[in-house]
């Protein structure tokens, strides 16, 4: 399955999900669907504060792909009668390998009569609607930039300090 085709199963599955899929270059950036009243409203009923998206970069050569995953403020206005009229994402950004959960229960009825159902947000259900389509496929996940530059960091750090216990036990000794 090329990349094409790993976009249009993405799609596909996301009707009736609280996701919205939107073709980006290079791939493709799986978000929140906070544009549908429906999950908006249960968004907003859960008082879910936060916005997720990730952008699933894709490369047919290798098949492979990275998840570059971002949070987002997310805020939201209600008209004068207390429905939810808009969802927006604020300023504040996150990027890189996350988790984040909110739970809570939420029942209403939509203009059409049909029952709203609760929202529990996961993060990790997002990541997982993409690997499974991906990894069912045949491609590999490769670490996404910001999650190579905080392990380069974070194995720094445990140098340093490593070193700098050295240096100290050596300083000890010596002195």
């Amino acid at each position: 399955m090329d990349g094409a085709a790993i976009v249009a199963e993405l799609e596909a599955r996301s009707v009736g999900t609280p996701y919205l899929v939107q073709r980006i270059p290079g791939g493709v950036r799986i978000a929140l669907n906070i544009t549908d009243m429906q999950w908006l409203t249960l968004f907003y009923a859960n008082g879910l504060k936060l916005g997720f998206e990730i952008d699933v970069l894709l490369d047919d050569a290798a098949r492979s792909y990275t998840r570059q995953q971002r949070s987002r403020d997310l805020s939201y206005r209600v008209g004068s009668n207390g429905q939810v009229v808009a969802g927006e994402f604020g300023a504040s950004v996150s990027q890189g390998t996350q988790r984040s959960f909110k739970g809570g229960f939420a029942v209403g009825v939509h203009n059409d009569g049909s029952l709203a159902k609760g929202y529990a947000f996961d993060s990790r259900e997002i990541t997982a609607f993409v690997d499974e389509t991906l990894i069912r496929s045949g491609w590999k996940r490769r670490m996404d930039r910001s999650s190579k530059i905080g392990l380069i960091v974070g194995l720094s750090a445990a140098g340093v300090a490593i070193l700098g216990v050295g240096v100290a036990f050596v300083a000890t000794v010596l002195f």
